[in-house]
């Protein structure tokens, strides 16, 4: 048998210095160890991670949190304005008999009390009780007794205002009032009706009405009125006629009944129930009514957001003419009359009482004081009178007679001649002063007192210009000046 020979290998031959790709290319390298892992050195996600779950997987989902319910904020009924409230502890108990003691609130202001019900039955049920009282209130009108106002356009002013309810009513509208429009000065009737329905959800729909009684007519919401309203029972501004409790008062005299009880001719002059001027109550250009109005003309406020894309040329416009204005100089004439105003309030009492100064020392000058005079002994009035002139006359006989004002003042001047020329012991003469003189003179007494018991000595009070003071005897005489000493006693 002949015996199979295999080829042999061929010899390998490694060739140095070429760089090894991998481990597994060398037959001389160890195999790795296929136990060992190696380590992540980067996160990856896994793309097929959405696949393992089935479309029955449901993930847990936290419920949304409870939102609290807020329950709708109730809107009060408007406030009720009592006058002539006298005894509140006692109004308040009544109030708390007939409409409980949660069911409202008071506010006292200078001339109303302010009563705020917490529901449309406590404030009807309060407004019974203040007409059976006969209270002087005033109030609004509830939210939901209010009707639906519309305006009617185009119909002709002569339809029937009963022919246009019926109509309405017709069409399932509950109408409460049809109202023709007229002319404010003419007092013409216009096309246009007031419709006052009931407030219901359908009263909307007079809104969408387009003809009625074979009329196109427009039917619209009325405009607000920009004047403040004005009641026609007591002409009190702020409320209306059908929300008043006040006592009628009349539009053309004034008085405490109304108007159509009003006797006064309509060509006599009228009087305002508000200011008392020579107008009618309702006069739009009462100085009540202009002061209403003043207060109620909101203040414009400019709130326009800047725009921000605009050009250079408008920036810089709107810079110059945001810059603040130069303040107008003073009117002369006006700063003149102000100062001449200012002044004559200032100088006036002056005036007045510098004159009646003047008038005063003028009336003294004929008049002399003698002190230190004996007093008659006599209870008499005539005898006392008769016994003074005697005795005056024999004090006054060694001097000159006084029957001129010159006299008087020289027989003044001669005042330590006079003294010395007398008989009795005491006795002082001087001219009579003013009221103003006096107040001076008690003035100069009081510190000269008070000087003299502190230790001063050789002072008397000293006339400079017909004003006193508190002077040494060592006073210089100075010229020009008047002076006239009297000794302190």
């Amino acid at each position: 048998m002949k015996e199979m020979v295999t080829d042999k290998p061929p010899d390998w031959t490694t060739k140095i210095g070429k760089r090894n790709l991998s481990a597994s290319s060398n037959p001389s390298s160890p195999d790795p160890d296929p136990n060992k892992k190696s380590k992540k050195l980067f996160i990856t996600e896994n793309l097929y991670e959405l696949l393992e779950q089935t479309e029955f997987a449901i993930s847990p989902v936290n419920p949304p949190p409870e939102t609290p319910i807020i329950a709708d904020k109730i809107k009060l009924p408007p406030p009720i304005f009592v006058k002539g409230v006298i005894n509140f502890p006692t109004l308040c108990s009544s109030l708390i008999e007939i409409i409980g003691v949660d069911n409202f609130f008071c506010k006292s202001s200078t001339d109303s009390l302010k009563i705020q019900t917490s529901n449309p039955e406590s404030y009807r049920i309060l407004i019974h009780f203040l007409k059976d009282k006969k209270a002087q209130y005033h109030t609004f009108q509830l939210k939901e007794d209010k009707p639906t106002r519309a305006v009617i356009r185009n119909l002709h002013p002569s339809t029937s205002i009963d022919l246009i309810k019926s109509k309405l009513e017709l069409r399932l509208f509950e109408v409460r009032k049809v109202t023709n429009v007229l002319h404010k000065t003419s007092k013409c009737p216009l096309p246009l009706f007031f419709v006052d329905l009931e407030p219901t959800h359908y009263s909307n729909y007079i809104f969408k009405l387009s003809s009625l009684l074979h009329i196109k007519v427009k039917v619209e919401e009325p405009y607000n009125p920009k004047v403040i309203s004005q009641c026609l029972n007591c002409q009190e501004y702020g409320h209306t006629r059908a929300c008043c409790g006040y006592s009628a008062r009349c539009v053309r005299c004034s008085a405490f009944h109304s108007t159509a009880e009003c006797s006064k001719a309509r060509d006599s002059p009228a009087k305002c129930a508000l200011c008392s001027g020579d107008h009618p109550a309702i006069y739009r250009s009462c100085s009540v009514h202009n002061e209403l109005q003043r207060r109620k003309k909101p203040v414009s406020t400019n709130s326009t957001p800047p725009n921000l894309s605009s050009s250079y040329a408008q920036a810089t416009a709107s810079q110059s003419q945001n810059l603040p204005t130069p303040e107008s100089a003073p009117n002369i004439n006006t700063t003149i009359t102000n100062f001449l105003e200012e002044f004559k309030t200032l100088i006036n009492p002056l005036i007045s009482l510098l004159t009646k100064e003047t008038f005063a020392r003028e009336k003294c000058q004929f008049n002399l004081v003698l002190f230190n005079v004996p007093e008659s002994t006599s209870s008499v009035i005539t005898e006392c009178i008769a016994d003074d002139k005697s005795t005056i006359g024999q004090i006054l006989g060694p001097l000159a007679i006084l029957d001129s004002k010159e006299s008087a003042f020289n027989l003044l001047t001669a005042f330590n001649t006079a003294k010395r020329s007398v008989f009795l012991d005491g006795f002082r003469m001087t001219r009579d002063k003013t009221q103003l003189q006096r107040k001076l003179l008690r003035s100069c007494l009081s510190k000269l007192d008070r000087r003299t018991n502190s230790g001063e000595a050789g002072l008397r009070i000293i006339f400079e210009n017909g004003l006193p003071k508190v002077g040494t005897t060592h006073s210089k005489n100075r010229e020009g000046r008047q002076r006239l000493e009297v000794n302190h006693s």
